[in-house]
């Protein structure tokens, strides 16, 4: 059974619009900062990829055009990173600003590299559209755990 139904040249022209999508946000990121706060853009940014995040858990098989936006969000969560460690490093003095760069940054290549075997096991044990509705439904989670503690950061001082 196929989640979406598409042909090999389909779902290459969708994985081709999705990292173009996503790299092309790092430059309209750029400009969006000179306009708009960091906090203001990584929460609408995060609140967007919940919301797309979630509406394609309940339906993984809506189409693959908007898959591929939703993909293309998520992929563009990645240049919010840097936004973040830019502003964090303004909040962490000078003597500490290394290591704890290093940690946030490590933690992110950490979620990351355990999130690759945790989908691995879900698509292993279930049928394609469960698997599917599972990995975005846990993505959606950890976006929203993300969201919740980025914007309760100035508490946490």
């Amino acid at each position: 059974m196929e989640v979406v139904k598409v042909s090999f040249q389909q779902a290459a022209n969708a994985f081709a619009a999705v990292s173009a999508a996503g790299t092309l946000t790092g430059v309209v990121l750029a400009l969006a900062m000179k306009r708009w706060s960091a906090g203001s853009i990584v929460g609408a940014l995060y609140g967007v990829a919940i919301v797309l995040t979630t509406a394609l858990a309940f339906d993984p098989a809506q189409n693959v055009f908007a898959a591929a936006i939703v993909l293309s969000t998520l992929y563009s969560i990645s240049n919010c990173h840097t936004i973040a460690l830019a502003e964090a490093q303004e909040h962490i003095s000078a003597r500490r600003r290394g290591m704890i760069l290093g940690v946030l940054n490590g933690l992110g290549f950490v979620g990351m590299a355990s999130s690759s075997p945790i989908f691995g096991m879900i698509a292993r044990s279930l049928e394609p559209s469960p698997a599917f509705t599972a990995m975005f439904a846990a993505t959606a989670a950890v976006l929203t755990g993300s969201l919740v503690l980025y914007m309760f950061r100035s508490c946490m001082r």
